[in-house]
């Protein structure tokens, strides 16, 4: 049997909390509380200005590079050398293929640039581009580049043969003339040129071992428009690509390759003596250059607008930046002090630039390093 404890029942009996330690505890509570949110919202609004940081970054070294990888290959005409001749006239780049004239299918090789400087609209380039190219943001630069494929048509990783589409076939023999053909299977090119037993550079069909490789033809039109994404209207650097779409080779409606891209400016350097691949004077807008002046680019110094994904929380009321793209005038928000105010406030944004030296036609010229 268990004695009973001769504890005082006292000692069994909490004295409890009274209502001003437990008024006390609760504020406490709510002051710890409060803090802990009041440290995860500033965390979370210092996370979300990052991630804006980051894609305002990526975005503009990302177009850089892209354009920047494009303008190395302008010119690239595999192992064809385009003679040292003037071209006669511009390319319009949006005409279909179908409408190019003689003149046209010669003039390329000498032109593997062309730009339009700060177009109002799509309707003041040349005829046909409005379709291709809707949605220019005005005040922006339209960038042509064409060259040709640097992979062999079938060959590894590149795209096969296509009948509807432009191909570059050049000849390695030195008695076959012409000594490139360049057209589409689709509208009868035969292809024949040769790369090696060269005896009969006449014949008509050549055995497929025989034939030389065929480039497919790039010519691509860069500028920046506008697209709605999920209810919402944000500006893009986008591609129009010179390719088959439904058996006809037009210039196709431009793609968005990189978004948050506001403004889109390029200047050229023109080696005008024509005689080192160096150029000669300041650079450019080539706003009046003739296609003789085009067949002159050997460098070219482009900059990008790249703006943050959203707006930043109190940033549009203090958006007084404004941002010079090369020679062009400079651009800001409507809280700016710039006449040229187009840009939406509260975005934070960065000018990005990058000069490339045009390898292909630099180098071709008669004494260049």
């Amino acid at each position: 049997m268990r004695q009973p404890s001769n504890k005082p029942l006292s000692l069994f009996i909490g004295a409890g909390f009274s209502l001003l330690e437990l008024m006390i505890a609760m504020a406490i509570g709510l002051l710890i509380t409060a803090l802990l949110i009041t440290i995860y919202s500033r965390t979370a609004a210092t996370s979300a200005e990052f991630q804006r940081t980051n894609s305002q970054i990526e975005n503009g070294r990302f177009a850089l590079q892209l354009l920047q990888q494009e303008l190395m290959h302008a010119g690239f005409w595999g192992e064809f050398v385009p003679p040292a001749t003037v071209p006669t006239a511009t390319v319009n780049p949006c005409l279909a293929w179908v409408d190019w004239a003689a003149a046209d299918k010669t003039n390329f090789f000498h032109l593997p640039l062309q730009g339009y400087d700060n177009p109002a609209t799509s309707s003041a380039l040349p005829t046909g581009c409005s379709t291709p190219l809707p949605g220019l943001v005005p005040g922006s630069d339209v960038l042509v580049v064409r060259h040709s494929e640097t992979c062999l048509a079938g060959v590894g990783g590149c795209e096969a043969v296509n009948a509807d589409k432009l191909y570059l076939q050049v000849s390695l023999c030195a008695n076959q003339t012409p000594d490139y053909e360049f057209g589409r299977s689709a509208d009868g090119a035969a292809f024949t040129r040769q790369i090696r037993t060269c005896t009969d550079p006449a014949a008509a069909n050549p055995a497929a071992a025989l034939r030389a490789g065929k480039r497919k033809f790039i010519s691509h039109i860069y500028y920046v428009r506008t697209v709605t994404q999920n209810g919402k209207t944000i500006p893009v650097l986008a591609r129009s690509e010179f390719d088959n779409e439904s058996g006809v080779v037009i210039a196709r409606t431009a793609e968005t390759l990189v978004e948050d891209i506001e403004n889109f400016q390029v200047e050229y350097a023109l080696d005008t003596s024509g005689d080192d691949g160096i150029a000669d004077g300041a650079y450019t807008t080539c706003s009046a250059c003739t296609a003789a002046q085009w067949n002159q680019v050997v460098a070219v110094r482009v900059s990008v607008l790249a703006r943050s994904s959203s707006t930043s929380p109190g940033y549009a009321a203090v958006d007084t930046k404004s941002y010079t793209l090369g020679s062009a005038d400079p651009i800001c928000s409507t809280n700016g002090t710039c006449t040229n105010k187009v840009l939406v406030a509260g975005y934070k944004r960065h000018v990005y630039s990058l000069v490339v030296r045009l390898v292909n036609p630099a180098t071709r010229k008669p004494n260049a390093p």
